[in-house]
């Protein structure tokens, strides 16, 4: 098979060129699915230079040291699931991506230093899935009304400072699945709150995993 005709690339950079890299990414035309991994979270990864990406592309999932997501991820409009696992970030992950309303699934890990993450109303109007992954920072999840309203999985944790409920989440009708890991002193918490059940009863699946 030529090269230009690979429909999925899973690449671990060694030279960190992040020009080389976005030439050979923009001649994979039939690309699909794209992998770039780092080998450290704390190793640059430049793709910002990449002017014509793939336009088929439906998986793309990066890990490595990023300042700022490339303008041409929201001009995806074939996107549906996005995997980040960046360090550096400067701009809070969910409201630059809410500008990619065609996403069934993302998944974040954390590296980044937020305290909040705020759902606004008429975000993620497709998303199905949302994993949240190890964000030592995290204190509130907020969903407004109206926001991610077709959500059918949430995975969070480990998550050491999350002690409340997630605020809106009774607005979420579709959810069936609603995952904590690694929280078994912070769910306590939760479940101790009053609300609980109110906000939670219309999920049929609300567990935890150590």
């Amino acid at each position: 098979m030529k090269l230009r005709q690979l429909r999925k690339l899973s690449i671990r950079p060694q030279n960190g060129n992040g020009k080389d890299l976005c030439g050979l990414i923009a001649n994979l035309k039939n690309l699909e699915s794209l992998t770039v991994e780092m080998t450290s979270k704390e190793e640059i990864l430049d793709l910002l230079s990449l002017s014509s990406p793939p336009q088929y592309l439906q998986r793309l999932y990066l890990t490595g040291n990023m300042k700022k997501l490339p303008d041409w991820i929201f001009k995806l409009k074939n996107l549906i699931r996005l995997g980040l696992e960046l360090s550096g970030l400067a701009e809070e992950p969910i409201r630059v991506l809410q500008a990619s309303p065609n996403l069934l699934e993302i998944l974040l890990t954390g590296t980044y230093d937020y305290e909040l993450f705020h759902f606004e109303a008429g975000w993620f109007p497709k998303l199905q899935k949302l994993l949240l992954w190890d964000f030592i920072a995290v204190k509130s999840v907020i969903i407004e009304k109206g926001a991610v309203p077709d959500i059918r999985e949430l995975r969070i944790g480990p998550c050491p400072l999350l002690m409340e409920i997630p605020i809106g989440i009774e607005h979420l009708k579709n959810l069936k699945l609603l995952k904590f890991a690694g929280m078994v002193k912070q769910v306590y918490y939760m479940t101790k709150d009053e609300n609980w059940g109110k906000v939670t009863g219309h999920i049929p699946d609300v567990h935890q995993i150590y």
